[in-house]
């Protein structure tokens, strides 16, 4: 979230918006369906604030094994592997606010 008026602070996000995460599995298994709620914050101008998203640790180890990403190289193979193994996983983020939907898609193919 980046703040881009250069004369004032503002509260993201507003109070009324609503935001769901959806995973699917490339079979079209539905692993997580969670809403997810984004802690309202101040930006102040031209400053940039993250918000982050973590299933709990109970709800990882629930997932079916098709929701679930193999790793058989360490963290620093991964970092240099130039090929990234792909999953078939689809994010898709869902802001509801009263002018409507946006949605958000990440494949990974």
């Amino acid at each position: 979230m980046k703040n881009e008026d250069d004369s004032k602070e503002t509260r993201f996000p507003d109070t009324s918006w609503n935001f769901k995460i959806l995973l699917n599995s490339k079979d079209g298994i539905n692993c997580v369906n969670t809403i997810w709620n984004v802690p309202q914050k101040t930006l102040y101008p031209g400053k940039i604030e993250f918000a982050r998203f973590r299933l709990s640790d109970d709800a990882i180890d629930s997932l079916p094994p098709d929701c679930k990403t193999k790793f058989f190289e360490n963290f620093l193979e991964r970092i240099f592997r130039k090929v990234h193994s792909q999953s078939g996983l689809k994010l898709v983020l869902i802001i509801s606010h009263k002018e409507g939907q946006k949605f958000l898609s990440i494949e990974n193919p």
